[in-house]
């Protein structure tokens, strides 16, 4: 069985993400606080980090708002997931609880085991692309407006969870290149920007 090291390339990899995070303004703590844990593992769709690995967990903080990076790696339905997250909490965030990611041909037959896809009429493109859900599906459909839906449509594919004052982002089984780490945090910057106004 391969182990989380394997997945992401191991101890080099963590040197080299603390390198990059470093230049961009990162502190880096190795392991997430545990009550960082708790917080994210309880956002809809990101519940799989109680039973997931956490490494190269770094943060920064700007203006009152927390940024922190790290790789996730877990197991689901006997296949083996991994991708850097970048997970934000913000006094300017007031969110309903949802998770939006990319739609798959799978995702057709949920609705079958009780989870329903929120599509938009005014957004076919994104509501093509993107399987979301939220328990307020109100609160969720106001929050998603044209402009929104626009924005995921306009970026990478990319999944975010959120619920009051954290946003989570990452792009679904893609590990960053330490490389690209600069690009990666515009994107996920890009994505929050959305919804802190």
């Amino acid at each position: 069985m391969s182990t989380f090291y394997d997945l992401t390339g191991g101890a080099t990899r963590i040197l080299e993400l603390q390198e990059a995070g470093g230049l961009l303004g990162f502190e880096f703590l190795g392991r997430m606080p545990a009550g960082e844990r708790q917080a994210l593992g309880a956002l809809p769709y990101v519940g799989k980090a109680r039973r997931g690995r956490v490494t190269g967990y770094q943060r920064r903080t700007q203006d009152g708002e927390t940024l922190a990076l790290f790789d996730f790696a877990y197991r689901h339905h006997r296949r083996r997931h991994a991708q850097t997250v970048a997970a934000l909490a913000s006094p300017r965030l007031d969110l309903p609880a949802f998770a939006v990611r990319p739609e798959r041909i799978l995702d057709r037959l949920i609705p079958l085991i009780g989870h329903r896809d929120i599509d938009f009429e005014g957004s076919p493109v994104f509501s093509h692309r993107y399987f979301l859900r939220g328990d307020d599906e109100v609160a969720v459909r106001a929050l998603f407006t044209p402009e929104r839906c626009t924005a995921f449509v306009n970026v990478e594919p990319c999944a975010v969870a959120a619920s009051g004052r954290r946003l989570v982002y990452f792009e679904p089984d893609r590990l960053v290149w330490p490389g690209a780490l600069d690009a990666f945090v515009e994107r996920a910057r890009r994505i929050f920007g959305v919804f802190r106004g």
